[in-house]
C-alpha cells in the first residue's frame, strides 16, 4: 500500500513539473522596459504589441501598464500607416515607461 502511495505521489510531481516547464517564464522589468523603447523607437508591429501585452509577467506595475496600454492603437489611431499608434499613444506609452524606470 505504501509503494502504492509512494508512486501515486511521484506521478503527481511529475505531472506538476511538466505543467511547470510547459509555463512561459515572466517578462522581467528590464527587458519590459527594452521591448517598450522598441516599441517607441518604431521596431515593432501592432501584432508584436498584441503579444507584449500579454506576456506574462509577475511584477504587479508591468501588468497595470500592460493592461492600460493594451488598446493603445484603439485609443489613439495611428496617423500613418505601419505605426502602433498616434503621437499622443506614444507619449503616453514613454510616460508609462519612464514612470516604471523610475519606480
Amino acid at each position: 500500500m505504501l509503494a502504492v502511495g509512494i508512486a501515486l505521489l511521484a506521478v503527481v510531481v511529475a505531472v506538476f513539473t511538466v505543467i511547470a516547464m510547459r509555463r512561459p517564464a515572466a517578462m522581467p522589468r528590464a527587458q519590459f522596459l527594452a521591448k517598450m523603447d522598441e516599441f517607441i523607437a518604431g521596431k515593432h508591429t501592432a501584432a508584436d504589441w498584441e503579444a507584449f501585452c500579454e506576456e506574462p509577467v509577475r511584477d504587479a506595475d508591468l501588468r497595470a501598464a500592460q493592461r492600460a496600454l493594451a488598446y493603445i492603437d484603439a485609443q489613439y489611431p495611428p496617423e500613418q500607416r505601419g505605426t502602433l499608434c498616434g503621437p499622443d499613444g506614444m507619449a503616453l506609452i514613454r510616460r508609462y515607461r519612464d514612470e516604471l524606470r523610475r519606480a
